[in-house]
């Protein structure tokens, strides 16, 4: 049947440009259209009901209308996705740009919805939404990602965002000997569980977030000292096959690409003295102001 064939795909607003390129058409199948072709070989016949499959040429024709609830946000977490409201504004300047609003431009970044109550406060008749993988632990992760990658200098955008669930470390009963070794010699402790709150890979550099309410000299330390664990533990000569994917993945994060950067993001406004000691041990620390995180040197 035609199951077999059907893989999922994650779209976005400038794949379309891509199919024209590749000289590709982008038709949408709908339930009894899709009944039909199974009745008929996988077509539909011309003049049946159905009709044809929908043509498609752009983005905007992909824009569909949805029923929310005020539980559909539980849903949205258990598949690690983010809710965002595109003004009317925004959505001008992405007609521009080719589907996205340019760091730093004044119609700003489509807004992070977490909850039912804020969509209803920021709800407006001319607003689209949208779903996005967010490749990160939660939504405040993503958001100091985003304020991350949209700081002057950065080398990082939202694309370079990797799963931190693929690097999450658990450490077994064999592991004990040399963290507790480290730990036993080094200022700065490694925790019982790596899994950062995010990560950013990129050819040049690398960065490695973890996000607190407030900002302790306990969480840099533990940033600090998981990154020089991390990059002596590659280096032990391989155990079999145990961690050997792991291994590799912050081989190539840590030791092959160029650059590391730390970077801690909270909720509370930190003290120039958090600040300072944060900047002696090389880590970026972004802060809540109102709606969006901003860095803080």
């Amino acid at each position: 049947d035609m199951s077999g064939n059907v893989t999922p795909q994650k779209l976005h607003n400038r794949i379309f440009d891509a199919y024209e390129a590749k000289s590709l058409v982008f038709e949408a199948i709908t339930a009894e259209q899709q009944q039909a072709m199974q009745q008929y070989g996988g077509v539909v016949p011309l003049g049946h009901p159905p009709g044809q499959p929908i043509l498609i040429d752009n983005w905007n024709e992909l824009v569909s209308v949805q029923k929310l609830h005020n539980r559909i946000f539980d849903a949205y977490e258990a598949k690690s996705l983010v809710f965002e409201a595109i003004t009317a504004e925004q959505q001008q300047v992405m007609q521009q740009y080719g589907g996205v609003v340019p760091l730093g431009h004044p119609a700003g970044q489509p807004i992070l919805i977490d909850n039912w109550n804020e969509l209803v406060s920021v709800h407006h008749e001319h607003n689209l939404y949208q779903l996005l993988p967010r490749r990160a632990r939660s939504n405040a992760s993503y958001a100091v990602m985003r304020a991350i990658c949209g700081s002057a200098g950065s080398p990082f955008t939202m694309e370079h965002r990797v799963d931190p669930i693929d690097y999450k470390f658990v450490f077994r009963a064999a592991d004990f000997e040399h963290r507790n070794q480290y730990n036993a010699k080094n200022a700065d402790k490694v925790p019982q569980t790596i899994w950062f709150d995010g990560i950013l890979s990129c050819p040049t550099d690398s960065g490695l977030v973890m996000c607190h309410p407030s900002l302790s000299p306990q969480h840099i330390n533990s940033l600090s000292g998981t990154l020089q664990y991390l990059k002596e533990w590659t280096q032990i000569p391989n155990d079999g096959d145990r961690h050997r994917q792991l291994r590799l993945l912050y081989t190539q994060l840590l030791v092959t690409t160029p650059r590391v950067h730390l970077f801690i993001g909270t909720t509370s406004t930190p003290g120039k003295e958090i600040l300072n000691y944060a900047k002696s041990k090389g880590v970026h620390v972004y802060a809540k102001k109102g709606a969006h995180y901003v860095f803080h040197s």
